[in-house]
């Protein structure tokens, strides 16, 4: 199932649920591990973090194909990529994604409401997003030093900001689409 799919009828009734219960974390990882990857899982109810590494030492974990709903936060980790997910999380005080050395491909990140105070993806050290649609929220990239490049998104209704952009780094944005809300500066904002 593709994430416009997921989008337009909901996730498919076929992806094993992983529910959080509404407990801090649904997936939490310590130490030094290596290439772990989730596909077409449903990841649900929980607090603080639906996929975290306590200890930010796991090197390249993956989520493929899947679904975050009713969730603080999908993702607290170093080195993660996520492909093709649905990523439905509450936009309150969290980012969805928090970690350095991200990369994003044709996922889609909606929150539940648009009153948070904080970027939906944030990544310290290199951010790559490609393909992706970023519905909501107050803005929806921000990275703060080297490598980052946005291209082919989609960027719809952010209330201050599509990216937002630092002086530390080399940035790349190419063939991006901004329908920003009324409230927003522009596309880009700066620190």
């Amino acid at each position: 199932q593709s994430p416009l799919d997921a989008l337009r009828s909901g996730i498919s009734a076929n992806y094993p649920q992983l529910d959080g219960n509404n407990y801090d974390y649904i997936v939490s990882t310590k130490g030094n591990l290596q290439n772990i990857q989730f596909r077409n899982i449903h990841f649900t109810n929980c607090n603080v973090s639906a996929v975290r590494d306590g200890t930010y030492s796991t090197y390249w974990m993956g989520l493929v194909n899947c679904h975050f709903s009713n969730v603080k936060q999908a993702v607290s980790c170093d080195y993660i990529y996520l492909y093709n997910c649905y990523v439905n999380y509450r936009d309150t005080t969290s980012y969805c994604i928090n970690g350095n050395s991200t990369i994003l491909l044709n996922s889609i990140f909606k929150p539940t409401s648009s009153t948070g105070t904080l970027s939906t993806i944030a990544s310290s050290v290199s951010l790559s997003a490609v393909g992706n649609i970023f519905i909501g929220g107050v803005r929806a990239l921000q990275c703060e030093m080297y490598n980052q490049y946005y291209a082919n998104n989609i960027f719809y209704g952010q209330t201050e900001a599509a990216v937002k952009l630092h002086y530390n780094g080399t940035q790349i944005t190419s063939n991006n689409i901004a329908y920003l809300a009324a409230t927003s500066d522009n596309m880009f904002g700066s620190w």
